[in-house]
């Protein structure tokens, strides 16, 4: 990662504008991260599933409505993913 900064989420968690995960690894992105995005961030993975972020943790909180942007991308109160698995 020669020339790029890499940091923890918990050091942007709450600055950075779109966060993407490309590990291949469950629960790298998770609902306690995405609590504490600005409002109308980009959460994403280049992978085939959703299981890097977590949708399901999501999508069960209280007040939290799944809106459909377009296919693969939903926007979810305040935070936007691209992670429907596929």
């Amino acid at each position: 990662m020669e020339g790029f900064q890499v940091v923890t989420m918990e050091q942007v968690v709450g600055d950075a504008d779109t966060f993407v995960s490309t590990t291949g690894h469950k629960d790298i992105i998770t609902v306690e991260y995405m609590q504490w995005v600005k409002n109308n961030a980009i959460v994403g993975t280049i992978e085939h599933f959703d299981n890097e972020i977590g949708m399901a943790g999501l999508e069960a909180i209280e007040g939290i409505k799944v809106e459909n942007v377009k296919p693969q991308m939903q926007r979810h109160r305040r935070v936007y993913t691209i992670a429907t698995a596929r």
